[in-house]
């Protein structure tokens, strides 16, 4: 970019190779500078495994609230229920730690067909766990002061709004002060008939 020195070089996919990975920098005077490299690469969200590390994972299910006989219960969404527009849909994140946790931030990713019931970011309490809920334009964040050892459970209803197949998006956990510890769910295929 003329005049500030930016300078940037884009590899289309069927060019990329091992040699790319080399990279030299050399400079034609003594002035001061400053050299950035980034490896930035884009996956489809739909081929995205899970990832756990140091004893902190976290799993995303959905469920469909449904009634049946007159009591309202949770129906898990693998691949035979029918979601429709105006469906209440439930998101639980499992949290799986070793050890205590303190300052955590957790963010889940939601489908583009999923508006949040619940949109005021506030402190609640849920499962013996507290945290700060907020909500964005495309995921919702929870802030949580202790995460203790063991298995927390988290529920997020979400109203579905149009037809079609959507990607539910990951939810991704990391301890803020040791960003070392961390981890994501899969991703989940979300089909409105």
């Amino acid at each position: 970019e003329a005049d500030t020195g930016f300078y940037e070089y884009r590899v289309p996919r069927e060019k990329i190779t091992a040699k790319l990975g080399e990279v030299a920098v050399s400079r034609k005077t003594d002035a001061l500078g400053w050299v950035s490299v980034n490896w930035t690469y884009l996956e489809d969200a739909a081929k995205v495994r899970a990832f756990e590390q140091a004893g902190l994972g976290v799993t995303k299910t959905y469920y469909k609230k449904a009634r049946l006989d007159g009591k309202e219960c949770l129906v898990a969404l693998n691949g035979g229920e029918r979601l429709e527009p105006g469906d209440e849909l439930v998101a639980r994140l499992v949290l799986d730690s070793n050890r205590l946790y303190e300052y955590v931030h957790l963010r889940d990713e939601r489908p583009a067909t999923a508006e949040p019931v619940d949109v005021q970011s506030h402190y609640r309490w849920q499962g013996g766990l507290g945290f700060y809920q907020t909500t964005g334009d495309t995921a919702t964040d929870y802030y949580i002061d202790q995460l203790p050892q063991g298995r927390s459970v988290l529920e997020t209803s979400y109203r579905v709004r149009e037809r079609g197949t959507f990607t539910s998006g990951l939810a991704s956990v990391q301890c803020l002060y040791a960003p070392e510890f961390g981890a994501h769910s899969a991703t989940t295929t979300l089909t409105v008939k």
